[in-house]
């Protein structure tokens, strides 16, 4: 499976995913060359911080538990990746740890690690920058505080469809209305209505697309298939869901049972491939044709898109302590076992796609400021696709 290296990913991110969401904020044309922002093209491997002098990982850790939280229901791909770093990841760790996983969802799993004490033995693992989280009445926590060790997999959401949609791509649907889009998510108010979930249902309405929101009260991945599974929905949009049906359904997308109509997030990103088939799927950003749009799709679908899984401590997590976690997971993707078996799980080529945190940690703060910053225009989004979920 090729890979773009990592610093290829970074100056794309620079030059199109951070500072095209300031385009729904100033009306410029999201795709043009950035005049501000984070150095771009950095093609040096970043070093992880120094330990300080007296501290003692070995000691430190060495007999101990690491809490690691999946803020993810059971069953989905989130949880899944984090049952391999359990099993695996501790090893590389000094003092070689047990990692036992709990599962904390969605805004309780980010508050419980916003109060966690920062002494490194409690991480999260988290889908996406999950920015909209933030939003939520109960949310007690900020985004921007966490501190982020590695991200694992760049690469944005498909739209992804069984073989009851009679298009191969999405270009082919736009106005029509012989055929129902079904989509579910967990969506009971307009504040609910984020990131995929927000993205589809501007994409319906843009495109003039015929579809059908369902509001259910659980939407992981683990519940996604089976409503696939039960012909409930025939299209989900999701950070991981495509790359990972080559391990949830081995064959389901060689066999044609599901396919990729269109890519959500930055145009310039790219689109890996999937390891059964080496269609070229297309950017939805490509298939609006109104500078409002695209700067609406930017503001809706880019935050989201920014990484598909992430590591990090809770806030205030002494930076030598972070260092540690960032060198135990550089050694462990040197490990064949431990990046072959997260590769699987992912789908993903995890020795190439995790992008640490010197790189990712800019761009990710970056974006955050600049979602927070045009949050009038996104809560007026909120309000006027809404109207899909209460049908």
């Amino acid at each position: 499976m090729t890979r773009n290296p990592v610093a290829r990913i970074l100056a794309v991110m620079s030059t199109g995913l951070l500072l095209i969401v300031l385009a729904a904020a100033c009306g410029s044309d999201p795709t043009s060359t950035p005049t501000t922002g984070p150095a771009q093209g950095n093609t040096q491997e970043p070093t992880a911080t120094p330990s300080t002098p007296d501290f003692d990982a070995e000691a430190y850790f060495k007999g101990k538990t690491i809490q690691l939280v999946s803020i993810s229901p059971p069953g989905g791909g989130t949880d899944a990746q984090s049952r391999v770093l359990s099993a695996l990841w501790g090893k590389f760790i000094p003092g070689n740890p047990r990692i036992s996983v709990s599962n904390i969802a969605r805004v309780a799993g980010y508050n419980y690690m916003y109060n966690a004490d920062p002494d490194g033995y409690t991480l999260m693992y988290k889908a996406s920058p999950g920015f909209e989280r933030q939003l939520a009445p109960d949310a007690e926590f900020k985004l921007n505080e966490f501190k982020l060790i590695v991200a694992v997999g760049v690469s944005p959401p498909i739209w992804v469809s069984t073989s009851a949609v009679p298009y191969n791509t999405l270009s082919e649907a736009v106005g029509k209305t012989d055929f129902t889009f079904r989509f579910a998510e967990a969506v009971g108010a307009p504040i609910d209505l984020v990131g995929n979930p927000l993205t589809m249902t501007f994409l319906c309405d843009r495109l003039q697309l015929q579809c059908e929101a369902l509001a259910v009260a659980d939407a992981g991945t683990d519940s996604q298939m089976l409503m696939f599974d039960r012909g409930e929905i025939n299209s989900n949009l999701r950070g991981s869901l495509w790359w990972n049906l080559a391990t949830l359904r081995p064959g389901a997308v060689a066999a044609g049972d599901y396919k990729g109509l269109t890519a959500a997030g930055n145009p310039s990103l790219g689109v890996p491939p999937h390891p059964e088939t080496n269609v070229t799927i297309g950017h939805a950003y490509n298939l609006l044709t109104t500078e409002q749009d695209k700067d609406d799709f930017a503001l809706t679908s880019y935050p989201a898109a920014l990484f598909n899984k992430a590591l990090a401590a809770p806030p205030k997590t002494p930076d030598h302590i972070v260092a540690v976690f960032e060198q135990a997971f550089r050694d462990a993707l040197a490990d064949d076992e431990f990046a072959d078996t997260l590769s699987d799980v992912t789908s993903l080529d995890v020795r190439n796609d995790s992008v640490f945190r010197a790189e990712i940690e800019p761009v990710y703060l970056d974006t955050y400021d600049r979602f927070f910053g045009n949050q009038e225009r996104y809560s007026e989004l909120q309000e006027e696709l809404y109207t899909y979920w209460e049908r």
